[in-house]
């Protein structure tokens, strides 16, 4: 009996060395995701996600309306760099914005698979000249960081409702082929019609 008292009280040691030790360790992992937890930029992860979102759904409105044969591009499932490879084309009315939306997009991926995250110049390169060549017309100085993202944001998600519309009452039913033969028929018109004046 004495040896099986000997071998319990020898675990029991073991095993509370063990936890005081796993404790300690417990707390320095705490005390570690504690500090990641307060380090992470929660309003520019917020903002950034914000505009992510705000400009994919314009986007996604913008596809349907140019793509009316394309079927349900919600249930698709498509990745925001998917709708902008099938935004994007020559006669693409959203090629303008196609480069710094990509640049959104970057900068959201970013921050949603990083612990600290800051925007990277290069990623905000077309969003800057868009925006710049618009306050430079009301010669104002234009937003830098974040606000100049949520300004590239709001122009880009108004113009993309603006083709939505244009879109939808020009091109009918056959979405952006259907807008840009109107386009064709009206400048050949114009066209015409200056030259009869000319």
């Amino acid at each position: 009996m004495d040896t099986l008292c000997r071998e319990f009280k020898a675990l029991v040691d073991v095993y509370e060395g063990e936890y005081h030790r796993s404790q300690s360790r417990a707390d320095e992992h705490l005390a570690e995701i504690g500090n990641l937890w307060h380090d992470i930029d929660q309003q520019l992860v917020g903002r950034v996600l914000r505009c992510h979102l705000l400009a994919e759904h314009y986007l996604t409105k913008y596809l349907v309306a140019a793509n009316p044969s394309l079927g349900d591009i919600e249930s698709a499932r498509l990745s925001f760099d998917q709708k902008l490879k099938l935004a994007d084309g020559p006669r693409s009315l959203a090629r303008l914005m196609i480069p710094g939306l990509s640049g959104l997009n970057k900068i959201r991926n970013r921050l949603a698979h990083r612990l600290s995250c800051t925007i990277d110049p290069s990623s905000i390169r077309h969003m800057t000249e868009l925006v710049s060549a618009l306050f430079a017309a009301t010669q104002q100085k234009p937003p830098e960081g974040i606000v100049l993202i949520e300004e590239f944001t709001r122009v880009s998600s108004w113009c993309l409702a603006g083709l939505v519309a244009s879109i939808r009452d020009r091109g009918g039913n056959s979405g952006l082929a259907g807008y840009n033969e109107w386009w064709d028929t009206s400048l050949l018109g114009a066209r015409r019609k200056i030259e009869g004046e000319g």
